[in-house]
């Protein structure tokens, strides 16, 4: 059955007549009467009583109208819907991040938002130096990424000089993270040196590694005699989570703590080796106001850094 010959239907219910149905809808009475003949034998029911003055629905007619009458108005309203939204333009909003989970999370929860409104929304892993080019040239409505606070005048300068502002979000230490079955947590160790390390695997998150430079240790854990270098950050959990390796860097930056499952809980130790910060943030174009969705994408951000 097509959506026409429900449409045809309805028609002949509201006349209560065919054939003042036929001349509404501009078709041969014949050709209408043997639609209703048709559908009528498809069902092996009578849908109407035929009498001298008209028509009218038999009790099987009722019930088949009952279906299908509402199956035709939801047809009819993502019809208007198509042909309203073809001269309408799709909103777009397109997130960056250099590997940062957090991010993910708060795009994910953007999703679950705005799933009702017809948009295109992207996010995507940019190294770190792709991402101001990336804003100030529009591919992407903002970048997350994070500076190393004693280095942070440079990439100010080059971010102004891009057109683009840098809005801080967060500030977190290094840290030593472990599963929670490591020996650390068993041994209930308040904080990690290097030393004490000295003994495990270390896990080194790849996309991490420009921020690792900064620490005084740095060389150190990359000569690790255990180094186990991988590009994935679930890859990299799973390997915390089973064994007795460690990382580093910061837990909510990695894998966003907040929102782990409770089998694959990871600890966050304080790390001894405090020579420098991370300071997260987004960068945007300046001067240009946020649209509501970035608006709120924003807001998920800054609650997320809030409450890790």
């Amino acid at each position: 059955m097509r959506i026409e010959q429900i449409e045809q239907l309805i028609e002949i219910v509201e006349c209560g007549s065919i054939g003042k149905a036929a001349q509404k809808l501009y078709v041969q009475q014949p050709n209408l009467s043997m639609l209703v003949k048709t559908i009528e034998d498809e069902f092996h029911q009578p849908i109407f009583y035929r009498t001298p003055s008209g028509v009218r629905l038999t009790p099987f007619g009722k019930d088949f109208m009952a279906f299908a009458e509402p199956y035709y108005k939801q047809y009819v309203l993502l019809k208007e819907i198509g042909e309203n939204s073809l001269n309408a333009p799709i909103e777009e909003f397109k997130v960056c991040s250099h590997h940062m989970t957090i991010a993910r999370w708060a795009f994910a929860e953007l999703c679950a938002v705005y799933s009702d409104r017809p948009l295109r929304m992207c996010v995507s892993n940019v190294t770190f130096e792709d991402i101001p080019q990336s804003v100030a040239s529009h591919q992407y409505d903002i970048g997350i990424l994070g500076l190393v606070k004693d280095q942070s005048r440079l990439h100010l300068k080059i971010f102004s000089s891009l057109g683009l502002e840098f809005v801080p979000l967060g500030n977190a230490h290094f840290s030593v993270i472990v599963g929670d079955n490591h020996p650390f947590v068993k041994d209930h160790v308040r904080s990690v040196s290097l030393d004490m390390c000295k003994m495990y695997p270390f896990v080194l998150y790849r996309p991490m590694e420009v921020y690792l430079r900064a620490l005084e240790s740095y060389q150190q854990l990359i000569n690790h005699h255990t180094l186990i270098d991988v590009p994935d950050y679930i890859l990299s959990q799973e390997i915390l989570r089973q064994g007795k390796a460690f990382s580093v860097g910061p837990l909510k930056y990695l894998y966003a703590a907040r929102y782990q499952h409770q089998d694959t809980t990871l600890v966050e130790l304080p790390f001894e080796d405090r020579s420098a910060e991370l300071c997260f943030g987004y960068v945007k174009r300046r001067n240009e106001t946020f649209s509501e969705i970035a608006q709120e994408y924003v807001g998920l951000l800054s609650s997320m850094f809030a409450n890790p």
